[in-house]
Order: C-alpha cells, then sequence, then structure tokens
C-alpha cells in the first residue's frame, strides 16, 4: 500500500488526479469529493428519465437531501487514471460512517481513468445531508508486483452502468464524461502539469531532488573519491594485489569518471516531468 508520500511523487506519472488538492491526501490515502451528479435508487418507471437529483441552494453551497433507507450513487469531483502497475481500494470516511451513510467498497483497476461512480446507502433513522463537493470516500492506492496484461475497458465514469440503471446526464451536460481529458491519459496527466496545484507538487519535488542531490554532491563525491583513492591499498594488503602504474592510472581515471558520471548527472527531460 502506498504512504501519502509515495502517492505525491507518483502524481502526473503513474497515479494522476484531477483536480488534486494536497489537503485530500491523507497518510496513506486520498479523500475523493462529491461531484456534480447524484442518483437515486432504484430509477422510476421504464422509460422515464432517471436524471440526477437536484441539490438545494445555499450561500455556502449546494446540497442533497439523502432520505433514510435510500440508495444512491455518486459521481466523483475527481478524475482519475492509474497505470498498469497501480491499482486502488476504496474505503468509508469514518464521519460520513458515523452520520450513517453505508458506503459499498469497490476497486480501481489497474488502468482506470475517467471519475468515479461510488453508491452509498443512508442506514440511519433520519434524513441525511451530503454538501456537493465533500469529501464522502477515500481511495488507497496499491502497487503491484508486476504490471497487469489484462485490459481495461471500463467506460470512464461507468456510462454503461448508467444507462443499465436508467440513469440519465441533464441534457445540458451530456458531454461531460466525453471531454478528451477525462478519456486520454496523456492529456489528463499534461492538464494536471499544468494546473497551479501540479505546478506547486512538481515545484517541490524538484526542489527536493535538488537538495538530495546537493547532499550527494558534498558528501557523495569526496566519499566516492576516498574510496577509490583508497582502493588500490586495501587490496594490496588483503588480497596482496600488485598494482603497476599504467594499472592504477587505468584504475582511478576509471573510478573518478564513474563517481563524476552518478554525481553529477542531471535528471533528464522525463524525469523532470
Amino acid at each position: 500500500m502506498l504512504s501519502g508520500e509515495e502517492i505525491k511523487s507518483r502524481m502526473g506519472r503513474s497515479i494522476t488526479i484531477d483536480p488534486f488538492d494536497p489537503m485530500d491526501l491523507r497518510g496513506a490515502a486520498y479523500n475523493l469529493r462529491v461531484g456534480p451528479f447524484v442518483w437515486m435508487h432504484p430509477a422510476p418507471q421504464r422509460g422515464a428519465p432517471a436524471l440526477p437529483l437536484v441539490p438545494a441552494q445555499t450561500v455556502t453551497g449546494r446540497y442533497y437531501v439523502i432520505p433514510h433507507g435510500a440508495c444512491i450513487s455518486i459521481m466523483t469531483r475527481e478524475t482519475l487514471h492509474v497505470g498498469l502497475e497501480v491499482a486502488g481500494l476504496f474505503h468509508a470516511k469514518v464521519d460520513m460512517a458515523t452520520k450513517g451513510f453505508s458506503q459499498v467498497s469497490t476497486t480501481l483497476d489497474p488502468g482506470w481513468i475517467g471519475p468515479l461512480l461510488i453508491t452509498m446507502q443512508n442506514i440511519s433513522g433520519a434524513d441525511l445531508t451530503l454538501w456537493e463537493g465533500e469529501t464522502f470516500v477515500k481511495v488507497g492506492f496499491y502497487r503491484l508486483r508486476h504490471a497487469t496484461r489484462i485490459p481495461h475497458n471500463n467506460r470512464p465514469g461507468r456510462l454503461d452502468l448508467l444507462h443499465s440503471l436508467g440513469f440519465q446526464i441533464p441534457p445540458e451536460e451530456a458531454g461531460h464524461l466525453d471531454e478528451v481529458w477525462r478519456n486520454n491519459p496523456a492529456v489528463l496527466r499534461r492538464r494536471f502539469r499544468e494546473s497551479a496545484a501540479g505546478r506547486a507538487l512538481l515545484a517541490e519535488t524538484r526542489s527536493g531532488r535538488r537538495r538530495i542531490e546537493g547532499i550527494l554532491r558534498r558528501v557523495g563525491g569526496p566519499a566516492l573519491v576516498l574510496i577509490a583513492a583508497s582502493f588500490p591499498a586495501w587490496t594490496s594488503a588483503v588480497f596482496q594485489l600488485t598494482w603497476g602504474t599504467t594499472e592504477l592510472a587505468i584504475f582511478m581515471t576509471t573510478a573518478l569518471l564513474i563517481a563524476y558520471s552518478v554525481i553529477g548527472r542531471r535528471p533528464n527531460e522525463d524525469e523532470e516531468r
């Protein structure tokens, strides 16, 4: 299971979340937020449009009233993509559970791209309020030992499930799931990197890398040179090896070149991204 720091280090590469909010990153998970669409189960009678619930509007935001016993499906605000070597599990948030929401756990398959459809039920004895944009479920990420070879072919946002349940997206939002960045990993990664949160995270990552490189240059370089310089002496003492002038010159030159290539190497363009 990946820690919060590991999730952060993979952002924009094997894990991409857009929009990304560092405040939603936890020690071993990421909190997802209620998106623009919430549907109630079961769908109306066959042939009737099952549009999302209409939220109530207040000065502080919009909210949905979820009746006692009602089951709902929520589309996340975030669009996610994970590589073929990453999978995930969804878990209930404690504050949601204590209110009376029971979340149906499911998996995040390797290779997934798109928003997510999460089902919850109000098992309390009263109506509950669910605010648009509040965190309601967390996803934990796992690194697979080997990247899967099983192709991923579910539609972003599980449009197939929406259709089978009779759920519809409002006509004015009909293209929501067809936007290129919700369907193309490369476009989603570029969108993330160009966002304010993405730029800040990448700048932080580069800054940390530069600090480590600086320490290696100050400490690692001289240490490697010292080891290389003493290598002929202790190998001669321990193994009775005899070093001629030519062999010693070749060895020292090779050792210094290796030390320079390791310590003085600058990250390439792919690493910077």
